[in-house]
């Protein structure tokens, strides 16, 4: 009996002794995380709603299109460092993109397809289209705060086109001109030029920029269809700018 009341003693006192070394000392950890950059930019428009306000059908012709009105716009790009960089556009209302050819204002040999003004509400008709061109003449837009045209367009068709080409202007005349084509159809425009940027050594070869203004023409067009529409209609176009780091 004394034998069997010494092991279990023992091994009572081992317990304990294993017990004082497992404790743990208390802790705090700091995790630290975040983000190295080389540089952001923003983008705003001078103009981001357009009202092309309220058109009778008395001035729709019978086929073909009526011509709506130009308008202006600027977008200016502001960097927090020198960044090179590429604009595009992407079409919100591409379900609703009309053909010029429909829309009697491009000849054959141009892009097929315009950006849409939206549907009419019972969804049966098309309500007209529209398309932007990016324009240069020596004040309309600026980079660097300089409006030179020393400062070369250039531009290329999709993200994956290595060549970037130089962009012409109309006929030597110093003034650019050049509609694009936004990423999800191919809205009507002068080389189908899905990409835009600049080039400041007067090569093919992106430039980097901390400010830069772009001047936008818009031409707004209504198809001859809503001719037969019975109720008021909301024209509803939209599209996005894009600006991804090069």
């Amino acid at each position: 009996m004394k034998t069997g009341m010494f092991k279990y003693s023992l091994l009572a006192a081992t317990m304990a002794f294993s017990g004082l070394t497992m404790a743990v000392s208390p802790s705090a950890t700091l995790l630290v995380k975040g983000q190295v950059s080389t540089g952001t930019c923003t983008a705003t428009l001078s103009t981001p709603n357009i009202d092309l306000g309220t058109i009778s059908t008395d001035k729709l012709p019978a086929t073909g299109s009526y011509f709506v009105k130009d308008t202006t716009t600027k977008l200016v790009v502001d960097c927090t460092s020198p960044l090179k960089y590429q604009i595009s556009m992407t079409d919100n209302r591409s379900d609703s993109a009309v053909s010029a050819s429909d829309l009697g204002i491009m000849s054959s040999g141009a892009a097929t397809t315009i950006m849409g003004l939206g549907k009419t509400a019972d969804g049966s008709k098309n309500i007209g289209g529209y398309f932007l061109s990016f324009i240069e003449d020596g004040s309309n837009s600026a980079v660097n705060g300089s409006t030179s045209l020393s400062v070369t367009r250039i531009g290329r068709t999709t993200a994956s086109d290595s060549d970037w080409k130089v962009l012409p202007d109309a006929a030597g005349t110093n003034t650019y001109h050049y509609a694009m084509s936004p990423l999800n159809n191919a809205a009507g425009g002068i080389g189908n030029v899905g990409y835009i940027a600049f080039s400041s050594t007067g090569d093919a070869v992106p430039g980097a920029s901390t400010s830069a203004t772009f001047a936008l023409l818009s031409r707004f067009y209504l198809s001859s269809e809503l001719q037969s529409i019975t109720d008021q209609e909301q024209i509803d176009g939209s599209v996005t700018f894009n600006l991804d780091y090069l």
